[in-house]
């Protein structure tokens, strides 16, 4: 009894074999009978009931755990060894998966690799690439923080990827930095500021012709969510205020509460760019606005400037230099500490000073402008700190806001 390609039934079966129920053609054991209910391997892979066993959790638990067993290890090296494996591998190699492995096993023994072993070292190229990045940003007007740590992020990636040729760098190096990062413990906003950095060094080098396309196009942005600013009080402020010791540290305290500034701004502050009540600020990405500081501020400046017609407004060491914004950063946290209040720096600062105009009246686009934000969404940030004309409507409307009397 035969049909098609089954094999013949044997004229005197072995005993205690039985032929397959299903097909009336294979032989069956009786080890395997019970357990398949007397039909053979390949019919019984045919059956409904075990293609869904095996798309379930309980088959896949007793796969892994034979997998990892001596036989099953046994099985696996023979398997490899074979004519059939071999095939088995030579078409999965070829496979988009299998290319996308291959790319990452590289990737992975690349950044792996000592330095030592490297065949050729592009390290001198690398660096003068990483050089040349840092002077495009110098000509792009970007700021000394951003020139400075872009930077400072490039070097690191270069040294991760044991200065590798950037022309056959894969983009899973990329995936193995981040991932790199995250083990030292980097936040993902760290994480992906660094991304950030390295995708504007890698579309530079696309510029320049040296790649042909950017690895970093190939990696996602990673939705990170928007950090709400700290919310400080007036009473705070003032508490700040009323803690400098010096008319310098005074009129620092109350420029950047009068007008918003950033530390870089603040610091660059010349008295030429000083109308009356009105100071010419030069911002992010070299762009310039105009910012109005009552009369507290007026006369803390007064105070401050003692006469002095010209020059930075807040002067560092040395002829006609201004003062250092980092230096800017620890004199109000220094007083701050003194006043003992927590969390408050210069930028904390442009956050109350935006905070206190929303909550006494002022417009979005009144205080987009004096904050010299490109994007109103940015601005919008702050409406979420003040929650006072909220409680206030609720208690005016919400039917069981108070308790009845």
């Amino acid at each position: 009894m035969a049909n098609g390609n089954d094999t013949p039934t044997p004229t005197n079966p072995p005993e205690g074999v039985e032929l397959c129920r299903k097909c009336g053609v294979r032989p069956v054991s009786v080890a395997r009978a019970k357990v398949r209910h007397y039909i053979c391997g390949p019919c019984y892979e045919q059956l409904p009931s075990n293609r869904r066993y095996r798309k379930s959790e309980k088959w896949r638990t007793a796969r892994r755990r034979y997998e990892r067993s001596e036989g099953g290890k046994a099985v696996r090296q023979k398997y490899a060894v074979s004519t059939k494996g071999k095939a088995t591998q030579r078409h999965y190699n070829q496979s988009a998966r299998g290319k996308l492995r291959t790319e990452r096993d590289t990737c992975t023994a690349l950044v792996a690799r000592p330095q030592s072993d490297l065949v050729e070292s592009h390290q001198e190229r690398n660096l003068a690439l990483a050089t040349s990045f840092e002077q495009f940003l110098l000509a792009r007007t970007c700021s000394d923080h951003t020139r400075r740590a872009y930077g400072r992020v490039v070097r690191d990636f270069l040294a991760f990827v044991h200065n590798h040729n950037l022309d056959l760098l894969p983009h899973l190096a990329i995936r193995e930095y981040q991932h790199w990062l995250q083990l030292r413990g980097l936040a993902p906003r760290s994480i992906a500021r660094e991304t950030f950095a390295l995708k504007a060094f890698f579309a530079f080098l696309e510029r320049l012709g040296i790649v042909e396309l950017s690895p970093a196009k190939r990696i996602r942005n990673r939705r990170v969510g928007r950090r709400l600013p700290p919310r400080h009080s007036e009473q705070e402020i003032e508490q700040l205020i009323e803690e400098a010791r010096t008319p310098r540290d005074r009129a620092i305290l109350e420029l950047f509460y009068a007008t918003g500034c950033r530390e870089a701004e603040l610091a660059g502050i010349r008295l030429e760019h000083i109308n009356p009540r009105i100071i010419k600020i030069r911002g992010k990405g070299d762009k310039e606005r105009l910012v109005i500081y009552g009369e507290r501020a007026a006369r803390a400046l007064t105070d401050h400037l003692n006469g002095r017609q010209g020059g930075y407004l807040f002067e560092g060491r040395g002829v006609d230099r201004p003062l250092n914004p980092r230096t800017l950063y620890g004199i109000v946290v220094r007083i701050a500490k003194r006043a003992g209040l927590d969390g408050i720096h210069p930028h904390s600062l442009r956050h109350a000073f935006a905070t206190h105009l929303l909550r006494h009246g002022a417009d979005l686009v009144s205080i987009q402008r004096l904050l010299g934000h490109s994007s109103l969404s940015t601005t919008a940030l702050y409406l979420d700190l003040d929650t006072t004309d909220l409680e206030r409507t609720l208690a005016q409307c919400h039917p069981r806001w108070g308790e009845k009397e």
